[in-house]
């Protein structure tokens, strides 16, 4: 988690890239990073992405179908923050 008032997607982006780039002790990348950014700057899929690959628009559809049944079947009145944090 990154706090504060400016420079979160920023300093997230790098630290993401960082540990995307960095090797083991046999000289291989090895490590699978998930990103969770917000705001998004022009495209809503930019905000879940795994080493560097946004979500893709099928996967949107999938899991957000998922996730308004969900509320729905358990009267969960969940904020865009809540719903988009669990998809």
């Amino acid at each position: 988690h990154i706090a504060g008032t400016n420079g979160k997607g920023s300093v997230a982006l790098k630290t993401a890239r960082s540990l995307e780039l960095a090797t083991g002790d046999d000289g291989t990348r090895s490590n699978t990073v998930g990103l969770f950014a917000s705001p998004h700057v022009s495209s809503f899929r930019e905000r879940m992405s795994v080493n560097g690959v946004p979500i893709s628009e099928e996967e949107v559809e999938k899991y957000l179908s998922a996730v308004f049944a969900a509320c729905e079947t358990h009267d969960i009145p969940a904020t865009f923050f809540e719903i988009t944090t669990a998809l």
